[in-house]
């Protein structure tokens, strides 16, 4: 191979690997949008309420979406059902409804700019929510 060839093969080949890294961590997700739009507002408005945090989604059983955030400073850690925002009982300014699933985030959910989110903090938000899905699912019968 000629030598002067070789850096730039090797710089291409560098390249390559690095968009595909960053398409494949930025690009590529395989949540519902309303799940993105929930962990950005979610990871946004705690970091600035109260400090540094981190929000991720997890997919469970069934198509159920919870998003755990972990602020950086130490304080608990949040935990929030999301669903689609016509699975709310109430209008909702987002594409997305969440509902407060542990002590922390029940008692967070109205502080600071979360607020602005509308989450549901009621003890039985989540199952109504979930059923509610079930009967305005597709019953895939024509």
């Amino acid at each position: 191979m000629d030598p002067k060839r070789k850096p730039l093969i090797l710089g291409a080949i560098l390249f390559l690997v690095a968009v595909s890294t960053v398409y494949g961590y930025y690009g590529k997700s395989n949540s519902p949008i309303y799940v993105q739009a929930a962990e950005a507002a979610l990871t946004s408005k705690i970091s600035y309420s109260f400090g540094e945090s981190r929000c991720q989604s997890v997919n469970h059983p069934g198509d159920l979406w919870e998003i755990i955030c972990s602020p950086i400073n130490g304080n608990p850690i949040l935990k929030f059902s999301v669903f689609p925002a016509k699975q709310s009982p109430y209008d909702v300014p987002t594409s997305f409804y969440l509902v407060a699933d542990n002590q922390a985030a029940r008692e967070c959910a109205h502080d600071g700019l979360l607020d602005l989110l509308m989450i549901d903090t009621s003890s039985a938000a989540r199952q109504d929510a979930i059923n509610l899905g079930k009967r305005s699912a597709p019953s895939g019968k024509i």
